[in-house]
């Protein structure tokens, strides 16, 4: 075979056969222009592949710490002892538990296929097969792909990703229906239920292009799990300008509930600490005291409460007003619909805490 030479000679999938049929092992160089790509084969079979910006490690790292939530310095730490060695890498997550090897082998599964599929979408620039010392020390948990298997797929993913673009743009933005939201599972591995995980980041404010750096999946799958979402209708897409309109008149209802809420807070406690002290009096001061403590821990989490059920309250208005066009009036608009529980409105009430002061 040619060991180098042009993509516009020599297409992606041809080179793919002809090193799949001879078995081959080296790496697989491409190149168009600041772009940099890379395949490794083994006996004929795909191991590894990526790019300078895209590739295993990479993926895993974003695993970590959006996923995981271990810290970025350690991390880098692991990387900077391994040598950036992929193998290596994941054995020692392995053994100090950052990973466990069932979850490391199925993300190197689903991140290899994304990785090498990607690379069909290079039409022009040059490619280079080299031999590689020891290329088994790239596989990682046996995992490979044959070309053939790659090219199949690839194929397929071109052709769906035109008509996906059609639909949805780095700036589109999502908020799940309620057929959505009883889909989504927290306690659910990312993994095993990607659409579960991407579902849950959709909250009327994060766009595609959001999900995209935020978490550790490809931009064709997060594409491909919204388009099948939006068609199975679990989400709808909210408009650019409601989103930039609802998130300023948000932001200034926010301020200002803030401020009347930490105000209303302040005079609650000291108005409580006065009466206590008034009513037991000078004998009674350790009594008071601890009743003080007690009064304070309490309003803490009372305020924590109302925190979380005005969060959730926004979220329902933002959903309330992809689908209905219009904002909410009414807390009990929000309820009737099934937007929020009762129990959340409850929390509010009990607060004094008016509708515009929620949102």
């Amino acid at each position: 075979m040619a060991l180098s030479g042009s993509l516009k000679e020599f297409a992606l999938p041809d080179i793919f056969q002809l090193i799949g049929q001879q078995r081959k092992s080296g790496r697989l160089l491409l190149s168009d222009g600041g772009r940099e790509g890379f395949v490794i084969f083994y006996n004929g079979t795909i191991i590894d592949a990526g790019t300078s910006s895209e590739n295993m490690i990479s993926i895993l790292v974003n695993y970590l710490l959006y996923h995981k939530g271990y810290p970025q310095k350690k991390i880098t730490e692991f990387i900077n002892y391994c040598k950036s060695n992929t193998r290596i890498l994941c054995d020692v997550l392995i053994r100090i538990q950052y990973i466990s090897e069932e979850e490391l082998y199925t993300l190197a599964q689903i991140t290899l296929e994304d990785l090498a599929c990607s690379l069909f979408t290079w039409q022009k620039g040059n490619y280079q097969f080299v031999p590689i010392k020891r290329p088994e020390e790239y596989c990682i948990g046996n995992i490979a792909f044959s070309p053939d298997a790659i090219t199949m797929e690839a194929m397929r993913r071109l052709d769906e990703w035109q008509r996906m673009k059609e639909v949805i743009h780095p700036g589109s933005v999502f908020v799940p229906t309620e057929k959505g939201a009883t889909a989504i599972n927290p306690d659910n591995s990312p993994i095993t239920d990607p659409e579960s995980y991407v579902l849950s980041h959709l909250d009327g404010t994060t766009s595609t292009g959001d999900l995209g750096s935020g978490t550790f999946f490809s931009t064709y799958r997060i594409y491909e799990i919204l388009f099948l979402a939006l068609q199975n209708g679990k989400i709808v897409q909210v408009s650019a300008e409601k989103v930039r309109a609802f998130m300023k008149q948000e932001h200034n209802r926010t301020r200002n509930a803030q401020q009347t809420s930490q105000t209303t807070v302040a005079v609650l406690i000291a108005s409580v600490v006065f009466i206590l002290l008034f009513l037991c009096g000078f004998l009674l001061l350790p009594k008071v005291l601890f009743a003080e403590k007690t009064v304070k821990a309490r309003l803490i989490e009372i305020r924590q409460e109302v925190e979380q059920a005005r969060k959730r309250t926004k979220i329902a208005a933002v959903q309330f007003a992809a689908q209905k066009g219009e904002p909410p009036q009414r807390l009990n608009e929000l309820e009737q619909q099934g937007y929020v529980k009762n129990e959340t409105l409850k929390t509010l009430r009990k607060a004094n805490i008016s509708f515009p002061e929620i949102l």
